[in-house]
């Protein structure tokens, strides 16, 4: 990818999409889920929540400040848990490599792109290693003579 630029970038910009807001309906369900009575439904919840990764965690974190049972707290606790011990999962992982190749790349297109990664939530992993990226990639320019 970064030998070539010029078809990496918009490759990169049709896969990292996960910059805009997240919508929380699609959260906000399986987290509700998370204190029903069936226990095959708390399960269900329990793996959508688990898939979504990092993306459920501000919406994990809202919830626990509110009185839940012990069952769903400890549900979100063992969620929370990957997310807060800095195991990143896969699909986070990818968009990590991506905003690294992109700061290698460095070309006008990437950084534009990092611009716009970089304007997501801010509670979002990867707006924050987009910034990082950017504020990377400016110490550089203001380094160089």
């Amino acid at each position: 990818m970064i030998s070539s630029p010029k078809h990496a970038v918009p490759f990169l910009g049709k896969r990292l999409q996960a910059a805009a807001a997240v919508d929380l309906k699609p959260v906000e369900r399986p987290i509700a889920a998370l204190d029903h009575e069936d226990y095959k439904v708390r399960e269900q919840a329990t793996k959508e929540l688990g898939a979504m990764g990092d993306r459920a965690a501000p919406s994990l974190r809202k919830a626990l400040a509110v009185n839940t049972s012990a069952e769903a707290r400890r549900r979100m606790d063992q969620l929370l848990a990957p997310v807060d011990g800095g195991v990143p999962s896969a699909e986070t992982v990818r968009e990590i490599r991506a905003v690294e190749a992109l700061e290698t790349m460095g070309t006008a297109e990437a950084q534009r792109l990092l611009d716009k990664l970089a304007a997501g939530p801010p509670e979002m992993r990867l707006t924050q290693e987009a910034r990082a990226s950017m504020g990377r990639l400016t110490k550089r320019a203001s380094v160089a003579p």
